[in-house]
C-alpha cells in the first residue's frame, strides 16, 4: 500500500506543474576651458557639457588664476545632452611673464541633492617674451591609491634643471575630497627626486566614483614664472565582497574545515572507537564556523559602526519607523497599551490597530537600555541576521540529511542579497527600504514551522511553539497566512496512527496562540471598515522574475527528487512544494479574491520554496559523497561570490540609512526649518519634491513627530489611516506631483487657493515648500507668510487661523445616512463650495432623532452637484468660545463657553473615542469628530469598545489554557519524581 506521504507528494508535484499557466542615472560634466591672452587682459571661455543621463542642478563655474577667484552666475538646471557657455574676465596679465596655471572648477547638485564638483587645470602663457622651452625642467608624478574614508599618496618631483629650484607645490581636489595641507614650499636640487606625502579625507565622495585630482609646481626661473602640472584620477573604493576582493579569501573556510577534519582523525582513537564521533564533531564545528562566516558576511555589508551611532535612521520608508517605535514606547510606559492613538500623522490614527507591532515593540523595549536611534536600527537588521539560523533550524526539522540544513543556511545569503527587486519583501534591499516587519516575520515563520513539525511528530504541546505563533501573528500578515497554510498539511505527513495525534497538537497550539493574540485579532477584524485598501497588482510575470541563482538550483532539485523517491526522504519535498504552490496560486489569482493579496508580496515565498528544494536536493545528492567538507566549503564560496548579484549596493544603502539624518549634507534644512517648530500650534505639511530625498529620504518629513513635538498632515502605513484620503488629495493640490495614493483618491491639479481652504480645515499652520512653482504660488498668496528659507526649501506660516484644534459651529449640521462614510467625506472635501457646511455621517441603522434634517446618500450626492452655496454659513471662524484646549496622544480636553453648540475637533474619527461632558462623539465630514457639550469642561479620551473587551477576554482564556498546560506538565513531572524516590525510601 502506498505510503500517505507519497500520495501527498505526487499530488503536490502535479499541482506545482499546473502553476505554469536597470543602470542608475548619472551626471557627467565635461569641462573645456579656453584662455585667450591679449595685451590688455585675459579672458576665459568655459564650455560645460552634460553627457550623462540626469539633470545637473544649481551649476556654478569658477576659475582661480594668479591667486584670485572669479565666479560666473549660477545656472539653475543643465539637462543631460545640453551645453552651457561661460565667459569670465581674469584681469590683466601678471607682472611676471611666463606660464601660469588656470584652475577651472564646476560645482552642481545631483537629483539626491549631493554636492558634486569637478576640476580641470590648464596652463596659459603670458607676456611678450620668447616662449619657454617645450620641455620643462621639472617632472611631476601623482601616486595615489583607492581610498574609502581616507588615504595617503605621494607627489614625486624630479628636477632636471642646471640649478636648484625653489617654489610652491599645490594640490587641487574636488570638493568631495579634503587634503590637510594642500600647499607647501619646495626646494629641490639638480637631478634630485623629492617625494612629498599627503593625506586625503573623503568628505562626501560616493563609493565607486572616480574624481580627477591635479597638482602644480610653480617657481621663477630667469625672470619668468614657470609651472609644471599633472592630473590623475582617484577612485573612492566601493565596499567589496571580501571573498571577491581577496583572491585568497576563499581558502579560509576550506582550510579551516580541512584542518578540523584532519585534527579529529588524529585524536579519534583517543576519543572513542565508534565511527560516528568524528563526523558528528566535525559537523557541529563546521556548522558553527560557517554560520559565523555567514553572519560576519551579512554584518560586514550593514555598516555596523553606523548602526551604533546615535543618529536618526534615514532612507526610504525607514525614516518613518523611528516615530512609530517612539510612539509605542510612550503608550506602553504611560498607558500600558500597544495599540494607541497617534496624533502625529494623518490628523491622528490608531497606531498598530491594523499594523504589526513586533519590531517596534522590540525597539521600544531595547530603548530602555540604549538610545532609541540605535534600538530601531538593531531591530531593522534582526530579520536579516536571523534568517540563516532560521533556515538551518527548519532544515533540521524537515529531517534533511547532513549537510542539508547547512546548505539551506548558506543559500539564504544569495536570497538576502538578491537585487531583482527592492520592495517585494525579505531581501536586504526591501528591508533597508523600510519593510522591517516583513523581514523579521519571515525568519520567525521558519522557526515556528520547525517547532510545529517537531511537536506534531512527538505529540507534545509546547509553550515555546505557542509563543512563536503569537510573535508570528504580531509580526506580519503574509507570513502568518503562509504558516497557517503550511500547518494545514503537516498532519498528512504522518501515517494514520500519527495523523490524529498531529492534528490534536496543531489544533491546541493554534487555537491557544490565536486566543492569546485575540486582544489584537478581534478588534482588527471588527474594525476592518476603518482600514484603507492600498496597493494593486504589479505587472510582473512569475516565472520570468525568478533570478538566475534560483534557476541554477533546479538541476539539484530535480536530482534530489529522484533520490528522495528511492530513499523515502520525502518530508523535505512536501512542505516546500506546498509553499510554492500556494504562493504561486495567490501570486496569480489572489488579487481577484481580495485586494490584500498584492502579487509581489507572495514572490519571496515562491522564490524561497525553490531555494529550499534546490539546497535540499543537493544535500541528498552528496549525502554519502566523500570529502563533504570540501563540497560544503565550495558551496559557501560560490554562494558568497558568484551567488551575490552584482552590482551589490547593500553596503551603500546601509551607509545611507544608518549614517543617519544628522550626517546628511543637507541636515541644516531640517535643523533650521523643522526643529524651531517644536511645540508650536497646528500641523505641518510639506511639498512633495524629488530633491527631498537629499535630506535623507523622499519621505523625510514623516519623522518630524519623532524629532519634535509637531504633528504633520502626511504620514506612513497608509493602510491604517482613513485620514490618508484627504492628505493625499491635498498633496495633489499643494505639489506638482502626488505620492502613491489609495484607489479611492483621484488626485487633482496644483491649486494653492483650494489647497489653502483645505489646509485651514485640517489645522495646518506651517508648510515647507521646495518646488520653484510651489514657492512662487505661496509667495503670492495673502494668507501665507514666509518665515525662513534654507537652500531651496522655504517655510511658510498660515496667518488665517490660530492653530486651534477645536472650533465651534453656529448651528447643528445636517446628517446623512451612508454606508460609505469615507467616500462621502472625501466627496464633500472635493466640493469646496460645501466646506462651510459640514455634514454628520451616520450609519444607515443609526437613530436620526437627534439630528434634523437627515438626508439619504442619494439626496446628498444630488446636493453636491448643485450650484455653489454661500460661504458664510456654518463655521464660527474664530476660537473665542473655546477658552482652553489640550491635545495629547490619548485625550483631548477643552473648556468652552458655547455650551449646547456643536464643536468640531479637527482630529480623525475612530470608534474608540469616548467623551465626558457631552452625550456622544459623532463622525462629521470629512472625517472629524463632533461633540455637543452639556457642560463647560469636556474631555475626549481614547478608550475601549466591545470588540476590544471581547478580544481581551479571549486572551484571558488563552492565558488560562497556557496555565493549565504548565500546571499539568508540572504535576506529571512531580508524579514521575515521586515514583522514583518513594520506592527507594520504602526499600
Amino acid at each position: 500500500m502506498m505510503h500517505p506521504m507519497k500520495r501527498v507528494l505526487i499530488l503536490l508535484i502535479a499541482a506545482f506543474g499546473m502553476l505554469n499557466t536597470a543602470v542608475a542615472a548619472r551626471i557627467a560634466i565635461r569641462l573645456d576651458p579656453v584662455v585667450t591672452v591679449t595685451a590688455s587682459h585675459i579672458t576665459a571661455n568655459v564650455e560645460a557639457y552634460n553627457w550623462g543621463d540626469e539633470t545637473a542642478d544649481q551649476l556654478r563655474v569658477d576659475i582661480t588664476f594668479n591667486e584670485a577667484t572669479f565666479e560666473a552666475a549660477p545656472i539653475a538646471h543643465l539637462p543631460f545632452g545640453q551645453t552651457t557657455h561661460t565667459t569670465l574676465a581674469l584681469g590683466p596679465s601678471p607682472a611676471t611673464p611666463g606660464i601660469y596655471p588656470v584652475i577651472t572648477r564646476v560645482r552642481y547638485t545631483d537629483a539626491k541633492g549631493y554636492p558634486v564638483s569637478k576640476i580641470k587645470v590648464i596652463t596659459v602663457t603670458t607676456g611678450t617674451n620668447a616662449p619657454p622651452p617645450a620641455e620643462l625642467p621639472v617632472t611631476l608624478t601623482l601616486e595615489t591609491s583607492p581610498l574609502k574614508r581616507g588615504g595617503t599618496g605621494e607627489i614625486v618631483i624630479v628636477a632636471e634643471s642646471a640649478q636648484s629650484i625653489t617654489g610652491t607645490l599645490q594640490l587641487y581636489l574636488p570638493d568631495e575630497l579634503i587634503c590637510d595641507e594642500p600647499q607647501t614650499s619646495i626646494t629641490i636640487q639638480q637631478g634630485e627626486t623629492l617625494r612629498l606625502p599627503f593625506t586625503i579625507h573623503n568628505a562626501h565622495g560616493l563609493p565607486g566614483s572616480r574624481y580627477r585630482c591635479a597638482a602644480t609646481a610653480e617657481w621663477t626661473d630667469n625672470g619668468q614664472h614657470r609651472t609644471a602640472r599633472i592630473d590623475e584620477p582617484l577612485t573612492i573604493r566601493r565596499h567589496q565582497n571580501p571573498f571577491q576582493a581577496d583572491p585568497w579569501a576563499w581558502l579560509i573556510p576550506i582550510g579551516v574545515l580541512a584542518l578540523l577534519w584532519l585534527a579529529l582523525l588524529v585524536v579519534q582513537p583517543f576519543i572513542s572507537k565508534r565511527e560516528f564521533v568524528v563526523p558528528k564533531i566535525v559537523g557541529g564545528l563546521s556548522t558553527c564556523c560557517i554560520c559565523t562566516i555567514l553572519i560576519w558576511f551579512i554584518l560586514d555589508h550593514l555598516d555596523v559602526k553606523s548602526i551604533f551611532s546615535n543618529t536618526a535612521v534615514a532612507g526610504g520608508d525607514m525614516v518613518a519607523h523611528s516615530a512609530m517605535a517612539a510612539q509605542l514606547k510612550h503608550s506602553l510606559l504611560t498607558q500600558g497599551r500597544i495599540i494607541s492613538w497617534a496624533p502625529g500623522w494623518w490628523g491622528g490614527f490608531p497606531l498598530f490597530q491594523f499594523y504589526f507591532p513586533l519590531p517596534y515593540l522590540v525597539a521600544a523595549l531595547a530603548s530602555l537600555i540604549m538610545p532609541m536611534n540605535v534600538a530601531i536600527k538593531l531591530s531593522s537588521i534582526m530579520g536579516m541576521v536571523l534568517l540563516p539560523f532560521a533556515a538551518l533550524y527548519w532544515g533540521r526539522a524537515l529531517k534533511l540529511r547532513h549537510p542539508g540544513p547547512l546548505l539551506m543556511a548558506i543559500a539564504t545569503v544569495p536570497f538576502l542579497f538578491d537585487h531583482s527587486h527592492t520592495m517585494w519583501g525579505v531581501n536586504a534591499y526591501s528591508t533597508l527600504a523600510g519593510m522591517i516587519a516583513n523581514s523579521v516575520s519571515f525568519s520567525i515563520m521558519l522557526f515556528f514551522l520547525g517547532c510545529t513539525l517537531h511537536d506534531a511528530e512527538t505529540g507534545r504541546i509546547r509553550i515555546r511553539t505557542i509563543l512563536l505563533l503569537c510573535i508570528l501573528i504580531a509580526s506580519h500578515f503574509f507570513t502568518s497566512l503562509m504558516a497557517a497554510l503550511m500547518v494545514c498539511i503537516i498532519p498528512f505527513l504522518f501515517a494514520r496512527s500519527g495523523f490524529m495525534r498531529a492534528l490534536r497538537v496543531i489544533a491546541i497550539e493554534g487555537i491557544t496562540g490565536c486566543l492569546l493574540m485575540a486582544w489584537w485579532l478581534v478588534p482588527l477584524v471588527a474594525k476592518r471598515q476603518y482600514a484603507v485598501d492600498f496597493g494593486t497588482n504589479w505587472d510582473v510575470d512569475l516565472w520570468s522574475s525568478i533570478p538566475l541563482y534560483l534557476w541554477a538550483l533546479v538541476p539539484f532539485a530535480a536530482g534530489g527528487l529522484v533520490v528522495a523517491l528511492f530513499t523515502r526522504s520525502l518530508r523535505f519535498l512536501v512542505l516546500p512544494l506546498w509553499m510554492g504552490i500556494w504562493s504561486g496560486l495567490l501570486f496569480i489569482y489572489g488579487f481577484n479574491l481580495s485586494p490584500v493579496f498584492v502579487n509581489i508580496r507572495l514572490w519571496p515565498f515562491f522564490a524561497f520554496s525553490l531555494l529550499v528544494l534546490g539546497a535540499g536536493g543537493l544535500a541528498l545528492l552528496i549525502h554519502k559523497a566523500p570529502g563533504r567538507p570540501l563540497i560544503i566549503a565550495t558551496a559557501l564560496l560560490v554562494a558568497l561570490t558568484i551567488g551575490i548579484d552584482q552590482p551589490n549596493h547593500v553596503r551603500s544603502w546601509a551607509e545611507w540609512n544608518y549614517g543617519g539624518l544628522q550626517e546628511k549634507p543637507r541636515w541644516s534644512v531640517l535643523e533650521e526649518l523643522v526643529l524651531p517648530l517644536d511645540g508650536t500650534p497646528g500641523r505641518l505639511a510639506n511639498d512633495l519634491h524629488d530633491t527631498n530625498s537629499s535630506l535623507g529620504s523622499s519621505r523625510v518629513f514623516e519623522c518630524v513627530p519623532y524629532l519634535i513635538d509637531k504633528p504633520i498632515l502626511e504620514g506612513g502605513i497608509v493602510n491604517s489611516a482613513q485620514g490618508s484620503y484627504a492628505a493625499y488629495y491635498i498633496q495633489s493640490e499643494t505639489s506638482e506631483s502626488c505620492a502613491g495614493y489609495p484607489p479611492l483618491v483621484q488626485p487633482t491639479t496644483q491649486n494653492i487657493d483650494r489647497a489653502t481652504q483645505h489646509l485651514t480645515l485640517f489645522n495646518v499652520k506651517h508648510f515647507i515648500a521646495r518646488g520653484d512653482r510651489t514657492r512662487a504660488l505661496f509667495n503670492r498668496h495673502p494668507d501665507w507668510r514666509k518665515l525662513n528659507s534654507v537652500e531651496d526649501w522655504t517655510l511658510y506660516e498660515h496667518e488665517g487661523h490660530d492653530g486651534r484644534s477645536v472650533v465651534v459651529l453656529n448651528s447643528t449640521p445636517a446628517a446623512v445616512q451612508t454606508d460609505a462614510p469615507a467616500a462621502t467625506g472625501l466627496q464633500w472635501l472635493i466640493h469646496t463650495n460645501r466646506l462651510s457646511q459640514p455634514v454628520i455621517l451616520l450609519d444607515p441603522g443609526n437613530d436620526t432623532a437627534t439630528f434634523s434634517p437627515t438626508i439619504n446618500q442619494k439626496t446628498f450626492d444630488a446636493q453636491l452637484a448643485e450650484r455653489p452655496i454661500a460661504a458664510d454659513t456654518g463655521w464660527i471662524t474664530n476660537s473665542t468660545p473655546v477658552l482652553r484646549e489640550n491635545v495629547t496622544a490619548n485625550s483631548i480636553t477643552f473648556k468652552t463657553t458655547a455650551i449646547g453648540k456643536p464643536h468640531i475637533i479637527k482630529c480623525n474619527y475612530f470608534p474608540n473615542w469616548k467623551v465626558r461632558g457631552a452625550k456622544a462623539v459623532y463622525r462629521v465630514t470629512p472625517n472629524f469628530m463632533l461633540v455637543i457639550p452639556d457642560q463647560a469642561e469636556v474631555e475626549l479620551y481614547y478608550g475601549y469598545v466591545l470588540s476590544d473587551n471581547v478580544g481581551r477576554l479571549l486572551t484571558l482564556c488563552g492565558t488560562a489554557i497556557v496555565a493549565a498546560i504548565l500546571w499539568t506538565r508540572r504535576r506529571k513531572r512531580s508524579r514521575s519524581i515521586t515514583d522514583v524516590i518513594l520506592p527507594n525510601i520504602h526499600a
